[in-house]
């Protein structure tokens, strides 16, 4: 109501004093009111989410997969990782093959890219990188990743934070040098 009775004052006043015609004014009005409206978007978009990065982890097998959702719903630059596990059971298993997919990263961001918006879950199979899990599933024999399939399926937290540091220690004895295990931390 306010806001009308100041655009009606601003008009009757422009259109007095200035001797526009009545149709320049409103249009006048108008470039305003979509450059106000555009300055109000752009507030928004730099302290609020424009997109969300997400990434998933299965706690069955190790793989990982993830998109960028935006804000109006669209889901852009899907990825997914599959892990030797993965690929062994697909192989030899495909009939007892289940995905149990957990977030582990949700981050907004803004049109600067600035991180706004946090939400990481923290499952198990996190604390072992992608390249860890791979180098000992290749260094396995089939019964014990089929072994180790079953224990990350079982849900136990306990059996898999345990196997997580079991698997820890044997690639780290693998390795020989310090650049090998280094290597192992470049990216998940």
């Amino acid at each position: 109501m306010l806001g009308r009775i100041i655009f009606v004052v601003y008009v009757e006043v422009v259109y007095q004093q200035s001797g526009f015609s009545e149709m320049k004014i409103y249009r006048r009005v108008f470039y305003i009111i979509i450059i106000l409206a555009g300055a109000a978007a752009f507030v928004a978009m730099s302290i609020g989410p424009v997109y969300r990065d997400w990434a998933f982890i299965c706690e069955k097998t190790g793989s990982r997969k993830g998109n960028r959702e935006w804000f109006m719903g669209l889901k852009t630059e899907h990825w997914y990782k599959e892990s030797k596990l993965e690929g062994f059971m697909k192989t030899n298993y495909p009939d007892d093959l289940s995905y149990r997919w957990v977030s582990y990263e949700g981050t907004g961001r803004n049109i600067f890219g600035v991180a706004v918006l946090r939400g990481h879950g923290r499952p198990e199979l996190i604390h072992l990188p992608y390249k860890v899990l791979n180098r000992y599933v290749e260094n396995v024999d089939d019964k014990e990743k089929r072994r180790l399939y079953d224990v990350f399926s079982s849900g136990d937290v306990q059996r898999v934070r345990d196997e997580v540091t079991g698997i820890w220690e044997k690639v780290l004895d693998m390795l020989k040098t310090e650049t090998e295990r280094l290597d192992l931390y470049d990216s998940q």
